[in-house]
């Protein structure tokens, strides 16, 4: 992986935690997907999942 990719996948990452932490899961999961991957929308969807899951 190139420092570019690894750069890039980071600010994702980061930008897809913010959004998690403001409660916007949609978003997350949207973002992830399309700037980071199946894997790591994956990865936001059971994160809000298991962090919200007993909150309404």
């Amino acid at each position: 992986m190139t420092d570019a990719t690894k750069s890039r996948l980071t600010n994702v990452a980061q930008r897809v935690d913010a959004l998690i932490d403001q409660r916007k899961c949609d978003e997350a999961s949207t973002l992830a997907r399309d700037q980071g991957g199946a894997v790591m929308a994956d990865m936001a969807t059971k994160i809000c999942a298991l962090r919200y899951s007993d909150q309404k």
